[in-house]
């Protein structure tokens, strides 16, 4: 809807324009009185001009009749494409005549813009209704969308289809042609003048795998263009599809018996109204319009977002080939022997339309087969979807909505990792990083994390810290069926009414929905050691509001899962994936049986089982559930409220059992146990239907069901939400990533081969002096010693004396302090000449040289003229970071746009607003952003590339004076000193939201940036620390700590110097702290490192720890 009101305000501008010029100019010049009276001859014409002009009628004259001939000269072009579009419909623009090309260009987007007008409003249009589906009397309905109003009539549930439009008609060919690039060529003008409709350009790139997801094309480049179908043909023709509320691609393509890969092929990067794209798959929004494949036109009935629905009316129609429950007719109802109407926990209504509570029994959806596989459709579109799924970046479906809670977690255990190889990393080495194929799999992660509206820790900690409220007071804790992430605030949903302390506030006058705003985990208090409450909350789905939902494995004992079998799987791994990285699951072991295998590397918590092992398995969390069931017994409570109070001398540990069982007589077992003793075993177990019998009403628990638009419903409670789902690859790439972050083994420093020339040349990644550029630090070798001649090192003494003084070892010697030949020395520093300039002119509070500093928090100074830049500081801050980042290879059109997920010609408009920001550099008058073509990474790339060129930037700094350093020896200590003056915290932090995905690709610069600070650091507290003057070791331990706060090196340094200075207590402490670190709140203290354990040996500082803990 919006995007038709955008064409028609756009035609009705170019119309406005078009009779403006066209009419309008010659009956004001009219009415003005401007015409001549009479029109001269030659004679008079020629006694005019050689008369002086009193009156400027000459002038007019002149200006009349240029003004005429331009007119004249538009109004032909005007008419010309009213013809050629009246003959194509809008298909194709007229030839420019000679001479007038200067008019043809604006007269052919004003005629462009009135016929799409026109072939928008007046095209048929078709609107695919059903009847309102009845709802089954006395059942539970879900309403997501605005606000319920307190003590309205519900509304009638309706269904109808997706709004469908006609598109404009194509040219007639009768295949798949050939299409030569022209200069000023795109894919999008392409699309509009060869097939009519430029919303078509990515079936261009389907059909041409050579493009790549850049999208860039060349003169001369030579495109197969898909074929086109006249209005005459009766064959089918794309269809345009307007989104509705609730629509996802998955749900428009699952209709049709085609994939989403298909559809998003069809209409990636598409823009929409409002200035939007189509850029998130996983990501539509109503009022958008969207190309459905010619022979795929969506016909299936969709229920309003805004309405009321039964929980067991009528289900919508289901793809061929998927198998979904069928539920009872209305008012029907079935239930196990001996349950009751309270058997099954019930969800309240939130007060803003989201569920109602279920008094009467609940029919159960059964299905023959609980999780029939559908076959996966393929058509004539299998080229587009196979090239869909390489240009969609990984992940970038199943992190969406709900999945962003993963996101979060997964994030966090990965950096939990990294600081656990930073522990053990050595001086002078890298940490282990994944390979470049896993790549993708991190710069999704990280880039769907920046974009994550809540923290997974401000959830964990909210949660925490009522558990500790109830802890002090000794009351029970409420019972909590679901929680609901809003926005930034939690909503817990109860299954009885209770009352929660401040700040906690109901949300429905029966006191059953409570919510609170998250809060940075800073900003809570929450007690060392306090276990989380409510362990096997797991994600089950986004609604239509876009709110996140929860279910409590514990409180339902058991959650059957029945429906599309490929999207049941890829939810059970996702729940599984949750289980292991959510920090309020952090105590849970997760048993999978028959599914799951590709998470087992994630996390040791996780316990994978074949379909035959089930039996074992599921005893095994049976005999677990029997101890935790008979200790609430023994204090007659719950399991929630032993664990948050900690009752007893043993943990409350949690279990959970995820399972695609071959064998339902143990599974069922467990069941049954799980489901008669709910919220007091610490356990849960989501099973594809228990019940192999094929009735899953008779399977005990709570029945959830996933259909093949991924719509995952929760009859019991009235609840439907858009599943969560992670695919086997998914599961693989995310194992993988944790498995590499988990190497405690370091790696030498990387270092650019590529650099060919200046200072790079000689420094690797962390701006250390390359191997092949000094000697060993003792013994080198006879012949290369004489034919060096003099060496130096920056540590000058004998390797005991740094030993015994500083936190060291003659290993971190030999790496960081190798001899420098004096031909070596002097190379280096003739190489960069402008090192000092440049260093004074970064600490000169009056320079007006531009700059982007990222060892902290990122900014960037810059004295160009006011521009869009101004007002979008952060983005173009970020921008500037990785330009200046890319050194001296600098970056193309396609790197910048991978780098910022942003279509090519997006590209160049940003680097333009750039340049303007960052102006002239005052030293040479010369742009700091040179023509892609002209900068000096063209010339030796061979293309255009985007360099900045004499912008101050401090990594750089840092890694120059490092370098520097080292190559002057023992006089370089300076230098070093002055590197640290640069950082002021830990790299790349205050990053804007959203952005640093490229950060974690490639290179890896913010890993190699904090090895650096970290050996500068060590390197100037241990000649410090020899030297006898503790105050600067500290000092340099400090900025190291500052840097990298979850590090030994550093704390190892400060302690030296703690204990140089007279203050060994403190220095104790500080060791104690040390040695008892851990990442999370329950942890146990990883062990320390080698490297570590040494140092405090030769210092004899383990036997004092000790004893001070």
């Amino acid at each position: 809807m919006m995007r038709r009101i955008g064409i028609l305000v756009r035609g009705l501008l170019s119309l406005a324009v078009l009779v403006g010029i066209i009419a309008g100019a010659p009956l004001a010049v009219t009415r003005a009185g401007l015409l001549p009276r009479h029109v001269p001859g030659p004679a008079g014409m020629w006694a005019d001009l050689a008369t002086r002009d009193q009156s400027g009628g000459v002038l007019v004259g002149v200006l009349l009749l240029v003004g005429a001939l331009a007119w004249a000269g538009f109004t032909v072009a005007v008419i010309r494409e009213l013809a050629a579009a009246m003959r194509t419909r809008g298909a194709r623009a007229a030839d420019p005549m000679r001479g007038l090309e200067w008019s043809a260009r604006p007269a052919a987007a004003l005629v462009g813009a009135v016929m799409l007008m026109v072939l928008t409003t007046v095209g048929p249009t078709t609107t695919v209704s059903a009847a309102p589906l009845p709802a089954a009397a006395g059942q539970p309905t879900v309403a997501t969308g605005a606000p319920a109003t307190p003590g309205a009539a519900p509304r009638p549930a309706t269904a109808r289809g997706a709004e469908s439009s006609s598109p404009a008609p194509q040219p007639t060919t009768a295949s798949d042609r050939v299409y030569v690039v022209r200069r000023h060529d795109t894919l999008w003008r392409i699309a509009q003048t060869q097939l009519g409709d430029p919303m078509r350009y990515p079936q261009i790139v389907a059909l041409n795998p050579q493009i790549g997801p850049s999208l860039e094309i060349s003169p001369g480049q030579r495109l197969t263009l898909p074929a086109t179908t006249s209005t005459s043909t009766s064959g089918p023709a794309d269809t345009v599809v307007t989104v509705r509320e609730g629509d996802c691609l998955s749900t428009l393509a699952a209709a049709q018996g085609a994939t989403w890969q298909a559809l998003w092929a069809a209409n990636a990067d598409r823009d929409e109204p409002g200035g939007q794209r189509l850029a998130n798959p996983n990501l539509i929004r109503p009022g958008w319009t969207l190309t459905v494949p010619s022979g795929h036109t969506v016909t299936h009935p969709r229920t309003h977002a805004s309405t009321h629905v039964a929980a067991h009316a009528q289900q919508p129609p289901t793809p061929e080939g998927s198998t979904v429950g069928t539920a009872p007719a209305p008012g029907s109802t079935r239930r196990a022997p001996g349950a009751t109407p309270g058997d099954r926990p019930d969800l309240p209504n939130t007060g803003h339309g989201h569920v109602v509570p279920s008094p009467a029994p609940t029919p159960s959806v059964t299905n023959a087969d609980p999780m029939a596989r559908r076959p996966r459709a393929l058509g004539d579109e299998q080229t587009a979807v196979a090239h869909a799924q390489q240009a969609v970046p990984w992940g970038q479906v199943a992190l969406g909505g709900a999945g962003v809670l993963l996101v979060g977690g997964l994030l966090r255990l990965l950096r939990t990792r990294r600081r656990q190889q930073l522990r053990h990393r050595r001086p002078g080495r890298a940490i282990a990083l994944p390979p470049p194929d896993l790549t993708p799999v991190e710069s999704a992660i990280t880039h769907a994390a920046a974009l994550a509206p809540v923290d997974v820790d401000a959830i964990d900690h909210t949660l925490r810290d009522l558990a500790a409220h109830y802890g002090t007071t000794g009351a029970t804790l409420p019972q909590v069926a679901a929680a609901q992430i809003d926005g930034t605030d939690l909503l817990l949903h109860l299954a009885q009414s209770a009352d929660l302390p401040e700040p906690w506030a109901t949300r429905a006058d029966h006191r059953r929905v409570w919510a609170r705003t998250l809060s940075s985990p800073d900003e809570q208090d929450v007690p060392v050691g306090q276990p989380a409450p409510w362990p096997l909350l797991v994600v089950i789905g986004t609604a239509e509001d876009e709110s996140a939902w929860l279910l409590n494995l514990e409180h339902f004992g058991v959650l059957n899962l029945t429906g599309h079998r490929e999207f049941g799987r890829d939810f059970l791994r996702h729940v599984t994936a949750g289980l292991a990285c959510h920090p309020w699951s952090d105590q849970v072991q997760v048993d999978c049986v028959g599914v799951g295998e590709e998470l087992a590397a994630i996390s040791p918590r996780i316990q994978s089982h074949t379909a035959a092992d089930g039996p074992r398995a599921a005893a095994s969390a049976l005999r677990a559930a029997h101890v935790i069931a008979a200790r609430a017994e023994q204090e007659d409570t719950d399991a929630a409220t032993g664990r948050a109070q900690q009752l007893g001398d043993e943990a409350w540990p949690a279990r959970a059992v995820i399972a695609d069982p071959t064998d339902a007589e143990a599974i069922g077992r467990l069941a049954a146990y799980l489901h008669e003793h709910r919220s007091r075993t610490g356990a849960g177990l989501l099973a594809v239907g228990t019940d192999q019998s094929g009735d899953a009403d008779r399977a005990e628990g709570t029945t959830l069901t996933i259909d093949g638009r991924r719509q995952l419903s929760v009859p019991s409670v009235g609840l439907t939400v858009t599943a969560v789902g992670l695919s086997g690859d998914e599961a693989r790439g995310c194992a993988a990533l944790l498995a590499c972050s988990d190497n405690p083994d370091d790696r030498p420093m990387t270092a650019d081969q590529n650099a060919s020339g200046g200072w790079r040349a000689f420094a690797d990644d962390a701006g250390a002096i390359r191997a092949e550029h000094v000697l060993p630090r003792h013994d080198p070798h006879p012949d290369a010693a004489n034919d060096a001649g003099e060496t130096t090192s920056l540590l000058e003494a004998d390797d005991q004396a740094y030993v015994q003084e500083a936190a060291t070892t003659t290993e971190d010697l030999a790496v960081l302090a190798p001899r420098v030949t004096e031909p070596v020395s002097r190379a280096i520093q003739d190489s960069d000449p402008q090192l000092d300039a440049e260093v004074t002119a970064w600490f000169d509070p009056d320079s007006t040289i531009a700059r982007v500093a990222v060892l902290g928090p990122v900014h960037a100074t810059t004295f160009g003229p006011r521009c869009e830049a101004t007002g979008r500081k952060p983005y173009f801050t970020e921008l500037l970071a990785y330009l200046a980042s890319r050194g001296a290879r600098g970056a193309t059109v396609e790197e910048v746009a991978d780098a910022f997920r942003i279509r090519p010609d997006r590209v160049r408009k940003i680097i333009n607003v750039l340049r303007t920001w960052l102006a002239d550099d005052p030293r040479t008058g010369e742009p700091y952003l040179p023509d892609a073509r002209r900068s000096p990474a063209a010339q030796q790339r061979g293309t255009g590339v985007y360099q900045v060129v004499g912008v101050l930037y401090d990594a750089d700094l840092l890694r120059r004076l490092r370098l520097r350093g080292q190559a002057r020896g023992a006089d370089g200590i300076g230098d070093l000193a002055t590197a640290l003056r640069l950082v002021t915290g830990e790299p790349f932090t205050g990053i804007r939201k959203g952005g640093g995905a490229w950060i974690g690709a490639g290179d890896r610069i913010d890993q190699h940036l904090v090895c650096a600070i970290i050996d500068v650091a060590h390197v100037v507290a241990t000649d410090a620390l020899q030297a006898g003057d503790p105050h600067r070791a500290r000092a340099a331990g400090e900025i190291a700590a500052l840097a990298a706060p979850h590090t030994d090196i550093p704390y190892l340094d400060i302690a030296s110097a703690l204990e140089a200075g007279g203050n060994r207590e403190q220095a104790m402490k500080l060791l104690t702290e040390l040695c008892n670190r851990t990442e999370e709140i329950d942890a146990v203290p990883a062990p320390l490192s080698d490297r570590s354990e040494t140092i405090m040996t030769n210092h004899k500082w383990l036997t004092d720890t000790r004893e001070a803990s």
